[in-house]
């Protein structure tokens, strides 16, 4: 180790010393000066980061700051030698640069700190690694869980499983359950975006659990309805109404008279769609019927419920109640949503027998547009 070297980084301030050490806990050469300035903390970034050129401990190149490889077995020490307060800040503070030091640049732009992270992908897992060993572990976390947002933009199965992996064994070593929820939460939504079924609907149900345990409503909904929407994608339909019900007792229990209506909707539909039209239509009636003193006030969900009721009904066979079904829908729409109104009008031009259209309104019982009705 060069004594020079050593003498010029015990010199340093602490500022300039702190952006050195980002270097060393990032395990890496290079970094973005906007990635820098965060991770430092300090209102004097810039200019320490400029001296720092100007001393040659730094070297500015392509957009991007690199330090001297001279300097480098200096600083490696001093991390090395700090105390564990030290190196837990100091870790902390590069995990909220990590999630914060997001620009407008584009993806493949190397000078842009996002694109550039998003090049250097690993170096996200070496971090998440060193701050959860160095008592950072919700913070490292917390970042891990922030770049399931922008982990679609590059197709890397291997670094997707590694943040995953990264992201919970630093949740689970911050014994905090919310934030484990978190991280589970946001993996699960990327893997079910990627279309992998099994990694998401692993993800969400000990995420429920969690939220079970922790009694939590808010929880343990949101990730019944995401549950839902996998299981619904998936054609694991007996799923999904297990899921439904689950959720049905929890709003149930929450007196919310609203959301049971959307609830039940929600298990009508599914139950069409497994092809037990007697059963959806008992469903279907139940919610249409708690929802049509609402009418004026519900608007397009009244109107939607009842063209789900009517088309169901219509599969049944009974054709008379399909029609009031379908009337009361347009007597919500006609003034309001043309385009609605003429599709409903379609359905009661049927004759008796017809084959229904495919359904194009919207499933606000649960969110999604529903696959075609049976039949």
């Amino acid at each position: 180790m060069s004594d020079g070297w050593a003498q010029s980084y015990d010199a340093l301030s602490e500022t300039a010393a702190a952006v050195l050490r980002v270097f060393v806990n990032t395990g890496s050469d290079e970094l973005t000066a906007p990635l820098l300035a965060i991770a430092a903390e300090s209102g004097d970034t810039d200019r320490e980061i400029a001296a720092l050129v100007r001393d040659g401990l730094l070297r500015s190149e392509a957009g991007l700051l690199r330090i001297a490889p001279e300097v480098v077995p200096v600083v490696r020490a001093a991390v090395r030698a700090q105390t564990p307060d030290r190196s837990r800040d100091d870790y902390a503070r590069v995990c909220l640069a990590l999630r914060t030091a997001e620009d407008t640049e584009a993806a493949e732009d190397t000078a842009g700190t996002t694109g550039w992270l998003l090049r250097h992908r690993f170096l996200l897992i070496t971090v998440l690694e060193g701050a959860t060993a160095a008592g950072a572990a919700e913070q490292a976390a917390l970042t891990a869980a922030a770049w399931w947002d922008i982990a679609d933009r590059v197709d890397d199965p291997r670094w997707h499983r590694a943040l995953a992996d990264a992201g919970e064994d630093a949740a689970i070593t911050s014994e905090i359950p919310a934030v484990l929820s978190e991280v589970l939460e946001r993996s699960a939504r990327h893997a079910a975006r990627q279309g992998d079924h099994l990694a998401a609907e692993a993800r969400w149900v000990r995420a429920l659990a969690i939220w079970r345990e922790a009694d939590d409503l808010a929880g343990c909904v949101r990730v019944l309805e995401s549950l839902t929407a996998l299981y619904r994608g998936w054609a694991r339909l007996h799923r999904a109404l297990d899921a439904l019900f689950e959720l049905l007792s929890l709003r149930e229990r929450a007196g919310d008279e609203l959301m049971v209506a959307h609830t039940v909707w929600a298990i009508g539909t599914v139950t069409l769609e497994a092809g037990r039209v007697e059963a959806a239509v008992d469903y279907l009636h139940r919610a249409e019927k708690t929802l049509r003193p609402r009418a004026a006030e519900a608007g397009g969900a009244y109107a939607d419920v009842a063209v789900a009721l009517g088309r169901a009904q219509w599969l049944a066979g009974r054709y008379g109640s399909a029609r009031s079904s379908f009337s009361r829908a347009l007597a919500v729409l006609v003034d309001v949503d043309e385009l609605r109104a003429e599709e409903v009008r379609v359905l009661l031009g049927l004759p008796e027998n017809a084959p229904l259209p495919a359904a194009r309104i919207i499933d606000r019982g649960t969110g999604a547009a529903p696959p075609r009705s049976p039949g």
